[in-house]
């Protein structure tokens, strides 16, 4: 395959959309994982920062640039959302079911978050076409700890500031706690 021809730019498209793909999975295991937001991101930039320097000519060559740091970028993307959705699945689905025990967490506080829905109008041109909520509630741990949840309008509107909400917690197989 020469580098720059359409097969090259289709399997470069193809992989942004894998990477985007896998970083959209990630972010929603992270939702369910109690640890904060920049250790899975660092655990993600160290294999993708350290496989830059070997990786970038290839993926130079195959897309035709001239100068490898145009494919940076693209490295960093997809190596890193990769390890990123791996680091947090592999953590989520290798858990030790029989560390599984009850938390009875407080509301200590619930919200709703407005929204804009668009509908689409033409090829490029989308317009504002009403309002949607999204309904959240902010759980404090016994030990401290505050996670912010989306739940649904029944679970909602039957809950109320201060109720004890339970939820049942595994220990990980990279020792981080999931929500089940």
């Amino acid at each position: 395959m020469k580098p720059g021809s359409t097969m090259s730019t289709i399997i470069g498209v193809v992989l942004l959309f894998v990477a985007l793909f896998l970083l959209g999975g990630g972010l929603s295991l992270l939702g369910n994982t109690m640890v904060e937001w920049w250790v899975p991101t660092i655990v993600a930039a160290i294999p993708a920062i350290a496989t830059a320097i070997p990786l970038i000519p290839r993926w130079s060559h195959l897309f035709g640039f001239s100068k490898p740091i145009y494919t940076l970028p693209f490295h960093l993307l997809l190596v890193g959302s990769v390890t990123f959705f791996l680091f947090l699945g592999l953590n989520r689905w290798c858990a030790d079911k029989s560390t599984a025990h009850v938390e009875h967490t407080t509301v200590i506080e619930k919200y709703r978050k407005e929204h804009t829905r668009y509908r689409r109008v033409s090829r490029n041109r989308h317009v504002p076409d009403g309002k949607y909520h999204t309904w959240h509630l902010k759980l404090q741990f016994p030990d401290g700890r505050i996670k912010d949840t989306e739940v649904t309008f029944s679970t909602y509107r039957g809950i109320r500031k201060g109720s004890v909400r339970d939820l049942t917690i595994e220990r990980g197989l990279f020792g981080m706690p999931v929500i089940e």
